[in-house]
């Protein structure tokens, strides 16, 4: 009988660190309200909202990335 071998599946957004819309808000001192109208008003930038199976998470990464730095 073959060994069982484990593979490691590599997906895009491995790399990148999802929260859900509620830890999102946290982070950023709102309320989930505020980033679930952000989300239907379409104020977040673009790639960093992400539909994983019925519920929204948000790419941290994309998210802060967007962000431009005030000097």
């Amino acid at each position: 009988m073959p060994a069982a071998t484990t593979r490691r599946i590599e997906s895009a957004v491995s790399a990148d660190e999802l929260l859900t819309v509620a830890q999102f808000a946290a982070r950023v001192h709102r309320s989930p309200k505020t980033v679930y109208d952000w989300i239907r008003l379409r104020r977040m930038p673009p790639g960093s909202v992400v539909d994983v199976h019925g519920h929204y998470e948000v790419d941290w990464d994309v998210w802060k990335r967007s962000l431009t730095k005030i000097v």
